[in-house]
């Protein structure tokens, strides 16, 4: 199984840190995210990870340089302008194969255990939390995905390449474009975590974990 990290945003309401480095390599409780994520992923053997790059490429790239990958095959796909999470997975369609594949933002913290996700997948399966808001991503029933208020999605997907096929290379977004077409034809799952999950978008959000 193949993983995609989203690593390609800029990170605008992360400033001043994000201006000397991508969000991903903000460190957490002394380990950047991107590195929890490629050692949760080994972990479970997962085989090649793709990770998007825009914002700073070169010091992911230095990064992972000095990891030496941490032993595992890492290849990238570059955006010379920002595709949205969509239209970043249907650029990279050739290399993600036709196998599902588990999906990760590059700017989450979480302790979600990721050997749930060795399942294979029709269309989707998302990982959602309690929306504590006014208005959530969708609602569930009985473990398919609708559209609703409740939920919103958590940042972990897995998902089909079949949902990515007979799509242009332009922007899109992960909701409106890719998984809410699939969702009408029921085809997307979703399970509820209630544990620790967060993107790390401000400054503040690191004082929460």
């Amino acid at each position: 199984m193949k993983a995609f990290i989203l690593c390609a945003g800029l990170g605008t309401r992360l400033r001043p840190i994000s201006n000397l480095i991508p969000k991903c390599l903000v460190e957490v409780k002394g380990t950047s995210l991107l590195e929890r994520h490629i050692r949760k992923l080994k972990e479970i053997n997962v085989s090649e990870i793709i990770i998007n790059l825009h914002h700073k490429p070169d010091a992911i790239k230095e990064f992972l340089n000095r990891k030496k990958n941490f032993g595992i095959n890492i290849t990238f796909s570059e955006e010379d302008t920002l595709m949205g999470t969509g239209g970043a997975l249907i650029e990279a369609k050739e290399e993600i194969g036709t196998e599902t594949f588990i999906l990760i933002s590059g700017d989450l913290y979480t302790e979600y255990p990721l050997e749930r996700l060795r399942n294979k997948v029709d269309g989707a399966h998302l990982i959602a939390v309690k929306n504590n808001k006014s208005t959530g991503d969708f609602s569930i029933n009985e473990g398919i995905v609708e559209e609703g208020t409740d939920f919103n999605y958590g940042g972990i997907a897995l998902i089909n390449p079949t949902l990515l096929a007979d799509r242009n290379k332009q922007h899109k977004e992960f909701w409106k474009d890719i998984i809410l077409p699939a969702v009408k034809k029921k085809k997307v799952s979703a399970e509820i975590y209630e544990g620790v999950l967060k993107n790390i978008n401000t400054k503040e959000d690191l004082d929460f974990v």
